[in-house]
């Protein structure tokens, strides 16, 4: 089964303003990865992001709309973790696209890296009571549909039922 795609996540807005239209969205958290504890290449980079088959994985589609999406880890407050996720960012140019009909880019954050740490700071990160969320990471979505966090160090620890990796675009 082919990793879906996740749609919903945002809200638009118009608003009429001396003639002109006006138009603003606001994007939701959304859950693209809940099997965080999974390695999608065995722990080794991962080069392609069309073999991501797993159903607790999703593609978020942009709908033309943001330039940049946010990466976090969502976590149980409680848990310790050992290992905190390595993520890597890919682009598709064709909504639901497959290796035949769609090209495939590696997205990178302003310092130009693709390998980024979702950094677990449990004395830092925001915690509502039931889950911690750590520092957002941000990749420049370079014009693509849809874009994917691949987990290319998983996470490790103890307690981490529930912990997952949110987006959203910006």
């Amino acid at each position: 089964m082919a990793a879906g795609v996740v749609t919903g996540w945002l809200d638009l807005a118009f608003v009429n303003s001396g003639g002109a239209l006006l138009s603003g969205f606001n994007s939701h958290w959304v859950a693209v990865c809940t099997d965080v504890a999974t390695a999608d290449n065995s722990g080794s980079v991962v080069t392609n992001p069309y073999s991501i088959t797993r159903t607790s994985q999703n593609w978020i589609q942009l709908n033309g709309l943001g330039t940049t999406v946010q990466f976090r880890l969502q976590y149980p407050v409680g848990a310790t973790v050992t290992t905190s996720p390595v993520i890597q960012c890919f682009g598709r140019d064709v909504a639901g696209g497959t290796a035949s009909n769609s090209r495939a880019d590696r997205l990178v954050d302003p310092s130009l890296a693709h390998a980024l740490t979702l950094l677990v700071d449990p004395s830092n990160d925001v915690d509502d009571g039931t889950y911690k969320c750590t520092q957002p990471v941000e990749v420049d979505a370079n014009g693509n549909i849809e874009v994917i966090a691949a987990v290319m160090i998983a996470l490790a620890g103890t307690g981490l039922s529930g912990a997952q990796i949110l987006a959203r675009v910006r």
